[in-house]
């Protein structure tokens, strides 16, 4: 009797090419994320050292003793809008433009809501997707992004506008084109 065992099929290699393959890739996806976050990093960075300007500008017109909220506003010009408070805790509203910065006190102007009110008074289908305060033709205002329908029954993306001081509509709004 032979106790010499034979095989069958020859002997495999201990490290195939497809684990260095797959160490590549995953190597390479390693890199392109990590290019990725940074890439995404250096973009806040920049925006975050603009809207440190502007709250700067804004604490050389009046001084905060808090910032609640910055918005940017991009119509013609793009704008800073700083929500906060002063040395006497009343709420301020700061736009900061490129040459200009305005301070409104709070209550001198609508909120939000009734700009929401005003577009639902209006068009009952309307779907709000944002309001923020700007500047538009040397107005401060509030812009509001709104779904609904037009003169043809059709749903499409309008933008608004309102005085910031009374809430009156200013023109009949701007039509973004169907896709």
């Amino acid at each position: 009797m032979d106790l010499h065992m034979t095989r069958s099929r020859p002997r495999r290699r201990r490290n195939p090419r497809w684990r260095w393959v797959v160490s590549g890739i995953m190597l390479a996806l390693v890199l392109v994320i990590s290019l990725l976050v940074y890439f995404l990093n250096s973009v806040n960075r920049e925006e975050d050292a603009k809207e440190a300007a502007a709250i700067q500008r804004a604490n050389e017109a009046i001084q905060l003793i808090s910032v609640d909220e910055v918005e940017k506003f991009v119509w013609y010009d793009t704008i800073f809008v700083i929500h906060g408070k002063d040395a006497s805790n009343t709420d301020q509203i700061v736009w900061v433009g490129k040459e200009k910065v305005d301070v409104k006190r709070a209550a001198d102007g609508v909120d939000k809501a009734f700009i929401a009110d005003q577009i639902l008074s209006s068009y009952l289908d309307a779907e709000i997707k944002q309001i923020k305060p700007g500047i538009k033709d040397g107005e401060l205002v509030y812009q509001a992004f709104v779904y609904r329908k037009d003169e043809e029954g059709t749903k499409r993306h309008y933008y608004h506008f309102f005085r910031f001081d009374n809430g009156q509509r200013i023109g009949e709004g701007y039509p973004m084109p169907n896709q």
